[in-house]
């Protein structure tokens, strides 16, 4: 460990973590959800085609929302769009960033 590896927190020294934000920190199950939402499926069509009940895709889907700071599936699908079409740096967070600057209303 170097120098600014450890932060202290009431006298005690943890290494620092590092976060993981954005689309980097969605596992693949929510990655595969967040595109088909994206595209249009409903939680229940989304179940069907990964054979799982809707109510396991609405825990994905919310944990989608809240990695990547979206409130709903409107805003997921543009952001997901926007990234599809920005595939030259190729992050949602990039759009995420357009999204905040007034990308969308």
């Amino acid at each position: 460990m170097q120098a600014g590896d450890i932060d202290v927190f009431d006298g005690f020294a943890a290494p620092a973590i590092p976060t993981v934000t954005g689309a980097a920190s969605l596992t693949p199950r929510e990655g595969v959800i967040a595109e088909l939402v994206a595209r249009g499926a409903t939680n229940k069509q989304a179940a069907q085609i990964l054979s799982v009940s809707p109510k396991t895709v609405e825990f994905h889907l919310s944990k989608v929302f809240r990695k990547l700071g979206v409130a709903s599936r409107s805003q997921l699908a543009w952001l997901i769009a926007r990234a599809h079409r920005d595939r030259s740096d190729g992050s949602v967070e990039s759009a995420r960033a357009n999204m905040s600057h007034g990308g969308m209303s």
